[in-house]
C-alpha cells in the first residue's frame, strides 16, 4: 500500500484510506459529521476538511477527533504530518496544544508515524521550533 500524504485535506465520504481494515475515522450520518461514532456538535458538514492523523477544520472551527481546538483559525489550520497540526499561531498534537511551541518557526522532523508489527500507523514523532525539540506520540 502507498503511504498516504497526511498533509492533504479529505471531504468525508471522499475517501476509502484504509489501515488494519479500517477505514477513515470521519464521516456523515443524519447531516451531522462524526469521529468514529461520536457526534462533532456544531460542524459544518458543507465545509467540514478532514487530514488522516485526527485533525480536522470547516468555515468556523479545527478540531482534533471530535473535540474543537481552542484558538484554532480554519482560514490557516493545516495538518504538518500524522501527529502536529497548526494555524500558524499555535501547533498541536493529539494530546492538544504544544505549550511554548513557537508556531512561526515550529517544523515536523519526521513523518509524525510509528509503524506496528501488523502495519498499522501510531502518531509518534518529533518537532522543533528555534528554541526547542518536542516529542508527542499516542499518548499525547
Amino acid at each position: 500500500m502507498p503511504i498516504p500524504d497526511d498533509t492533504r485535506e479529505f471531504i468525508p465520504g471522499n475517501v476509502k484510506f484504509r489501515d488494519e481494515g479500517e477505514s477513515t475515522t470521519y464521516w456523515i450520518r443524519d447531516k451531522t459529521v462524526h469521529w468514529r461514532p461520536y457526534p462533532i456538535r456544531g460542524a459544518d458538514v458543507a465545509t467540514f476538511r478532514f487530514y488522516l492523523g485526527d485533525f480536522a477544520k470547516d468555515r468556523k472551527n479545527c478540531y482534533c477527533r471530535n473535540k474543537r481546538l481552542t484558538g484554532g483559525t480554519p482560514a490557516t489550520f493545516r495538518a504538518l504530518n500524522f501527529n502536529f497540526a497548526t494555524d500558524g499561531h499555535f501547533v498541536w498534537a493529539l494530546g492538544g496544544k504544544v505549550q511554548d511551541a513557537d508556531a512561526e518557526t515550529f517544523v515536523v522532523c519526521d513523518d509524525g508515524v510509528e509503524y506496528q508489527g501488523s502495519g498499522s500507523r501510531i502518531p509518534n514523532g518529533y518537532g522543533k521550533d528555534k528554541d526547542r525539540v518536542f516529542y508527542s506520540d499516542f499518548q499525547g
